[in-house]
């Protein structure tokens, strides 16, 4: 059990430190400026498959978001001169949990919006793949994976 105690401890100085932040933020802001890049040469779709939606950028976010938590948990008790501290934490784990709740059930469109005119139509960009075969007169539609 001690084995257990200590391993924790040791993980959990890890990821509370400045060193491991400062190091995670900096791969978070890169990744960010190289999805930024990709989205302007190649459009949102291509920098959605390649940088935001990937595994690396969502396990980014996961490691940020554990790198928040244990720095606010080595914190308590609550003591009332770092109120901002915990209230700043807060507000990134929230959004990180945001982050993670859009990937599993948001969706992803564009509107197109044009002075003085209504906008009705949504556009959802998702890969299906579609076989028709005709002399069954029958199709076949198969949602693929982003």
């Amino acid at each position: 059990m001690n084995k257990i105690i200590k391993l924790y401890k040791k993980i959990e100085a890890t990821l509370a430190s400045a060193k491991f932040a400062f190091f995670i933020i900096l791969l978070f802001a890169i990744t960010l400026s190289y999805g930024t890049f990709m989205e302007s040469f190649h459009g949102t779709d291509y920098a959605n498959r390649l940088v935001y939606k990937s595994w690396f950028f969502m396990g980014l976010e996961g490691l940020m978001f554990l790198s928040i938590f244990f720095a606010v948990v080595v914190r308590l008790p609550m003591k009332k001169r770092l109120y901002g501290f915990y209230t700043i934490h807060a507000g990134l784990m929230m959004m990180f949990m945001g982050s993670l709740f859009t990937y599993l059930n948001g969706i992803d469109g564009s509107i197109q919006i044009i002075p003085n005119t209504p906008a009705k139509k949504v556009m959802i960009n998702e890969d299906q793949l579609k076989i028709t075969f005709s002399h069954l007169k029958k199709s076949y539609k198969l949602a693929l994976p982003y």
